[in-house]
């Protein structure tokens, strides 16, 4: 037998996987219908003799499961919080996984039917202690991640969700989480670069999460391409009948933003409702932008 025809799959996935709905049960891929599974892909895969096959990399297990226990994709979503002090310093938090695999995102498998941005605010709230369900939140498109769980018949892919609480003062100011459920402890990490990140994490001998490397090396590396979408958040101001509130609305735009954008947009706002809604800042969406606002007098 060679490397590439290893079969493994590891006991917890037969015992502890079953018991608590995270493991396929039945241990024989070949009798599985993956009509549907492969039709709910989020990234489309094949099925060769009744077995599925992972669809962008080689894991060195052929058969078996390794760690994970559902066969083929299982999904996950992951929730990218950044918040920025009062120097401009960004600050990402992190969790570290109770499984010994590292410092991570928050984040979780999606349940069926869950839009993966519910699923990941459910996974930071369960995670972290901190519930940001009313924030402005950026989905990415699904990608592979080279979990080191996942062998070539079961393997992870995970949606991004990404969202900025603006800038506060101080580090000590920010929402502080507490690690619970599949974390052992939740943190705000100084994150400027990706570099910054991982020399912060190596100083006290810790490592980031193999499948998280390098989506969060592109997330924390700004482009020097010129974008062909600008994402702005706008607040506006508004009445709902007593006192003046603010409130959020995104743009996507192909160009950056002009007074006429935001003359069309008080002109959709109030055909949506709001009585005597107007724009009084924007800011693109990957840059800071204002703390979470609440009504005032």
């Amino acid at each position: 037998m060679t490397t590439n025809d290893r079969t493994y799959t590891h006991p917890d996935v037969f015992t502890i996987g079953v018991r608590d709905g995270w493991a396929d049960p039945e241990t024989d891929p070949t009798r599985i219908d993956w009509t549907e599974r492969q039709a709910n892909a989020a990234i489309p895969f094949q099925v060769i003799d009744g077995r599925p096959v992972n669809p962008c990399a080689s894991t060195g297990i052929r058969y078996g499961r390794n760690e994970l226990g559902h066969w083929g994709e299982a999904l996950a979503a992951d929730a990218l919080v950044t918040a920025f002090d009062g120097t401009g310093g960004r600050w990402i938090l992190m969790i570290e996984r109770a499984d010994g695999h590292g410092w991570a995102l928050p984040g979780g498998f999606v349940d069926p039917g869950e839009p993966a941005k519910d699923a990941a605010i459910r996974e930071l709230t369960e995670e972290t202690g901190i519930r940001l369900a009313n924030e402005v939140w950026q989905i990415h498109a699904p990608r592979y991640v080279p979990d080191p769980r996942a062998s070539d018949e079961a393997w992870m892919v995970t949606v991004l969700a990404r969202t900025n609480l603006g800038t506060f003062e101080s580090p000590d100011e920010f929402p502080q989480p507490t690690g619970a459920d599949d974390a052992t402890r939740a943190e705000w990490i100084p994150a400027h670069t990706y570099e910054a990140l991982t020399t912060n994490l190596a100083s006290s001998h810790e490592q980031i999460f193999a499948a998280h490397q390098q989506m969060l090396a592109e997330a924390l590396t700004p482009t020097t391409v010129e974008p062909s979408r600008f994402d702005y958040l706008c607040a506006f101001a508004h009445y709902t009948g007593g006192p003046l509130a603010i409130s959020n609305e995104r743009r996507v735009l192909d160009h950056p933003i002009t007074p006429d954008d935001v003359t069309d947009l008080n002109d959709e706002l109030r055909k949506q409702g709001f009585q005597q809604a107007m724009v009084i800042s924007f800011s693109l969406f990957d840059q800071p932008v204002p703390a979470p606002t609440r009504e005032t007098s």
